[in-house]
């Protein structure tokens, strides 16, 4: 969701594999154009944007970006709808 000033608020929670290891970004990133960083220490992930969707890599393993084991947030994220969403 963007806010003021060049803003973005970024939550991704991600689970993965039969142990349900979870990965969670939740921040406000700066958005430059149709790119996001994200960094956190030996983390980085990128979010690119596009009209259909959000491409996702990161720098870093599970342990740097202090996800669960094995998991990677990196992907493609289909845009589901306009609708902004509700952050709690």
């Amino acid at each position: 969701m963007k806010l003021p000033g060049g803003k973005l608020k970024v939550r991704l929670i991600v689970v993965q594999g039969p142990g349900a290891h979870i990965g969670e970004v939740d921040s406000e990133i700066e958005l430059r154009g149709d790119t996001a960083v994200y960094k956190n220490g030996a983390c980085e992930i990128t979010f690119k944007f596009s009209p259909e969707a959000a491409v996702v890599e990161q720098k870093g393993t599970d342990s740097d970006c202090d996800f669960g084991a094995f998991v990677t947030v990196a992907g493609r994220y289909g845009k589901e709808d306009g609708t902004p969403p509700k952050f709690e």
